[in-house]
């Protein structure tokens, strides 16, 4: 997170087995390192037949959001993990037995769990990408132009939010302009996660929500506002590739002023995956 200790965030932590917590831990102060802290469950002694299969989950309590941020406090977009790497596993501070007492050395213990990121606002947007539909203009058997026709959901919750009337294209979701509700970027099969800036297009942005003080759609709380991001690419930054739009993050804020650096909040969209169109070939 961009928290300096995580313990700012957590007030406690669980291990459940089946459903059932078997320890917990509150005074951690000692393990924590700036962002990263290990935690150790002591004495479990906890019973697994042979050839049985348990599930275990780690519980968090989570801290208030801090009503200003600082350095020292919970605020939002927090982010917390929690993981069980391979190399825990294998750590001197693992201790699993055989039915004999006798400890199971390293190179019997496999396996890991990481645990999926977490980030937290008290106040912001849900986004939900819909089906996306294609058109394509060719010119005898070279495909010039590719739309992207984008369904995004967007759900306001804590207060009622701001959105921009259009989106652009940008490098980094920490790029996007003042005006602009979500930012994008086009991505190509031959490096899948990198974001391509250059080449021709153009985009509209349109939602089903009111305009207000002609500035910004308006988000009433709990309203999900039906919006459109057209994505039309012409040239590509990379000729004769498959293409595709990454949705990167929305911008939302709390007047409809959308003064750049008051009350705004930009949301990175996750997981990736969900805001990633289909690949379309284009000639140039």
């Amino acid at each position: 997170g961009v928290d300096d200790t995580w313990a700012d965030m957590v007030s406690s932590l669980s291990l459940e087995m089946e459903g059932d917590e078997v320890d917990s831990i509150s005074a951690y102060a000692d393990a924590v390192d700036d962002l990263t802290g290990d935690l150790h469950f002591t004495n479990l002694d906890l019973l697994i037949d042979e050839g049985d299969t348990v599930n275990f989950k780690v519980v968090a309590k989570i801290r208030a959001i801090a009503a200003e941020a600082g350095d020292d406090t919970f605020e939002q977009g927090d982010t917390f993990v929690v993981s069980f790497p391979t190399a825990d596993l294998e750590d001197a501070d693992t201790d699993v037995e055989d039915a004999n007492g006798d400890a199971v050395g390293a190179a019997d213990l496999t396996g890991s769990a990481i645990g999926e990121i977490q980030t937290f606002f008290s106040s912001g947007v849900i986004v939900d990408m819909g089906t996306v539909t294609y058109e394509t203009v060719t010119d005898g058997a070279d495909t010039t132009q590719v739309t992207y026709n984008i369904p995004l959901t967007v759900t306001a919750f804590g207060d009622t939010r701001y959105l921009g009337l259009s989106a652009d294209k940008e490098a980094a979701v920490a790029s996007i302009s003042a005006s602009q509700a979500f930012s994008y970027a086009f991505q190509d099969t031959a490096a899948p996660s990198t974001d391509l800036m250059a080449g021709t297009s153009s985009s509209t942005f349109t939602c089903s929500a009111d305009i207000e003080a002609t500035t910004a759609y308006r988000l009433d709380e709990g309203d999900a506002v039906t919006c459109t991001l057209q994505v039309i690419l012409t040239v590509p930054e990379n000729l004769a590739t498959s293409m595709r739009v990454h949705v990167e993050g929305v911008q939302t804020y709390l007047a409809a002023a959308l003064a750049d650096g008051v009350d705004e909040l930009i949301q990175s969209l996750t997981p990736v995956e969900d805001f990633q169109t289909g690949y379309k070939f284009i000639t140039s």
